[in-house]
């Protein structure tokens, strides 16, 4: 769907009255006009234990190995003497705050999940998916794509979008 999918499932999606959507991301590439997008559908967006499972075996771990190496990289240059580390340092702080944040937010995440779970009229369910964790979620993906654009290619677990439309 969206600016690359074919017209028929763009028209499917515009005249449906429920959607529902599984590992999904609904960026602007696929929304387009987010006022439009499937304006008669209720939708429910379930990825958020997917993203859940990527920040606990992928990106906390990438950030922290990433950091621990920064943080090697502090001592060395100390050890020389006279040595400038403001940037390792600045970085390994932005990273640390980023990964502090990514980590309490999925904690925030899992609870609003379990919330939601408990909650039986579907229209709520997808009401409290749409208010509260897509909110946890986009959260996330900020802090994630903040320590993203510090770290290189070879430390970040997944490929950039850069990589994705020009490398594959």
């Amino acid at each position: 769907i969206g600016m690359h999918g074919t017209k028929a499932s763009n028209f499917g999606v515009s005249q449906c009255d429920l959607l529902i959507a599984l590992g999904a991301r609904f960026s602007d590439r696929v929304t387009g006009n987010t006022q439009k997008f499937a304006s008669n559908a209720k939708i429910l967006h379930i990825e958020a234990l997917t993203l859940i499972d990527m920040v606990n075996r992928e990106i906390i771990p990438a950030i922290s190995a990433y950091s621990d190496k920064l943080c090697r990289s502090v001592l060395n240059k100390n050890s020389l003497g006279g040595v400038n580390t403001n940037v390792e340092r600045e970085l390994i702080s932005r990273l640390t705050a980023a990964n502090n944040e990514i980590y309490s937010l999925t904690d925030s995440l899992k609870i609003a999940i379990a919330t939601a779970e408990r909650t039986a009229d579907v229209f709520e369910k997808a009401r409290f998916y749409h208010d509260e964790i897509l909110s946890l979620m986009a959260d996330i993906r900020k802090y994630a794509d903040s320590a993203e654009s510090v770290m290189p290619s070879d430390s970040w677990p997944y490929p950039s979008y850069g990589d994705l439309l020009f490398s594959i």
